[in-house]
């Protein structure tokens, strides 16, 4: 291979940074990765104290909705002691619970800030409304003092002189 040879869709570095990327969605126990489906808030996120790699999300249940946590690596690889498994649902409502209160007092803020934008919004909207109206009204008016004038040239009342 020979660099920068033929003019490409993207340079060296980007390629570069592309592969990077790539590489970084491995889904190994020591790289991060792309979630999978499913409704698991922590899915990639939580490791094992034990052995450090990354918990898994298993789903069970009539409906595959009833979701665990749980570090099978170690036994999976190398026969190891299953080291934890966890029941998904409720770690994940605590950690909704503490994320909203931690987001709560900007979530109000962010609300009435939109409110606020959006009565401007409608302000502005009924402003130039108005503006519209009044020069529709202005527009109209015009060719009614001509005829009550008589006209340009003619004397007032259309009458003769």
């Amino acid at each position: 291979m020979i660099r920068d040879t033929h003019e490409g869709y993207v340079s060296w570095e980007q390629f570069e940074q592309i592969q990077q990327v790539i590489a970084s969605n491995d889904r190994g126990w020591d790289q991060s990765g792309a979630v999978q489906n499913g409704p698991a808030l922590l899915a990639g996120l939580l490791r094992c104290r034990r052995c450090g790699r990354k918990l898994t999300v298993r789903y069970s249940g009539n409906k595959h909705n009833v979701m665990r946590y749980a570090c099978h690596r170690g036994f999976l690889d190398n026969g190891q002691a299953r080291c934890i498994a966890l029941g998904g649902r409720s770690v994940d409502e605590a950690i909704a619970q503490e994320v909203l209160r931690v987001v709560q007092p900007a979530a109000v803020d962010a609300a009435v800030l939109a409110s606020e934008q959006e009565a401007r919004k409608q302000d502005d909207v009924l402003q130039a409304l108005r503006r519209d109206l009044e020069a529709a009204r202005y527009s109209a008016g015009r060719p009614q003092k001509s005829i009550r004038c008589g006209g340009p040239g003619k004397p007032a009342g259309g009458g003769r002189a």
